[in-house]
């Protein structure tokens, strides 16, 4: 395993149960498939390859079923999971890791504040934020479960103090997740970003102020979670609404779509981050792989730089860490 100080942390977000694990496991999933003849591997590490191979057998099982009313098992609310991946060429040792620290929003906010101020060294110095958002709650029937299941002014809130406590410069990637039906028709594709303006106003309108703006990106990136399932209908039960989807097919295998944009956004601007700001181990480690490993570091920046093709992935507000033209640089 890499050594824990040459770790780059990013922070996940979101209410139990909207798709984050699946979101990892599918971003794994994709990762092999998408990174061509570029010299870059991911490896899970500790516990991390058990937790992704349960994920994946879950979504797999579901791409099977004609009608699916469940979903991947939801992290615990009083949890804090980890997920780690190593990070070299093909066939090398990893060099640093990506640690993906998914913190449950209703235990965030159900503790006062108190495990926030617990976990605050490793909120502090996350460059990147991801913000799992259940695609069918946001738009079905006008958004009417979108309060319930997205908890949007909470996430807003979390995300508000995080970025009070310093003038660090951060990526917050919004993503929704289902989104496959929303992403069949440019109009289903339109729709689903204008509820994204709508279903997180506040949260937006607080990036975009003067104070905030400069020093942090926004992005969307709607992501298909199995390729496969299509939201059908909901249903109000006494413990919550529950979702119907189906499949395209019988035995249809899972395909996800999109699921590492998060990962190539997310690369792109914390390796800018360290490369252009900050000092440390992490910075250290980076000019001496630029160094010894030039390799890598192109390896990095190929598979960072491919510019997404699916039209609803929008730069919602730009950050010069979103290029690798160090001419952008503050």
């Amino acid at each position: 395993m890499t050594s824990e100080k040459y770790t780059i942390p990013i922070t996940m977000l979101g209410p139990t149960g909207v798709g984050k694990t699946s979101l990892l496991a599918a971003m794994y999933r994709k990762f092999a498939h998408t990174t061509g003849t570029t010299d870059l591997d991911l490896t899970p590490e500790g516990t991390t390859p058990a937790k992704l191979q349960e994920a994946s057998a879950q979504l797999a099982r579901l791409s099977r079923q004609v009608i699916v009313t469940e979903g991947v098992r939801a992290t615990g609310m009083n949890d804090v999971q980890q997920f780690h991946f190593g990070v070299g060429r093909k066939n090398k040792t990893p060099r640093f890791t990506l640690r993906f620290t998914d913190y449950s929003g209703e235990l965030l906010l159900e503790t006062g504040g108190a495990l926030l101020q617990r976990v605050s060294d490793q909120l502090d110095v996350s460059p990147v934020i991801v913000l799992a958002i259940d695609a069918p709650a946001l738009m079905y029937a006008d958004g009417a479960y979108h309060e319930e299941v997205n908890l949007p002014e909470q996430m807003y809130e979390i995300v508000k103090r995080i970025l009070q406590r310093d003038d660090r410069h951060r990526l917050l990637i919004l993503v929704p997740l289902k989104s496959e039906l929303y992403l069949e028709t440019p109009e289903g594709t339109r729709a689903l970003i204008d509820r994204v303006h709508d279903g997180y106003k506040s949260l937006l309108a607080h990036l975009s102020h003067p104070e905030v703006q400069p020093r942090i990106g926004t992005v969307v990136v709607p992501v298909q979670t199995t390729g496969t399932i299509r939201f059908s209908s909901v249903q109000d039960t006494p413990e919550g609404p529950a979702f119907r989807y189906v499949s395209r097919a019988l035995n249809a295998r899972i395909n996800p779509v999109d699921a590492e944009q998060p990962l190539r956004f997310g690369l792109r601007f914390a390796i800018n981050v360290y490369r252009r700001e900050r000092r440390g181990a992490f910075r250290k480690m980076f000019d001496w792989l630029k160094r010894t490993d030039p390799a890598l570091v192109k390896a990095l920046d190929e598979f960072s730089s491919v510019p997404p093709t699916s039209p609803g992935i929008q730069v919602l507000q730009s950050h010069p860490h979103l290029t690798n033209d160090d001419r952008s640089r503050r």
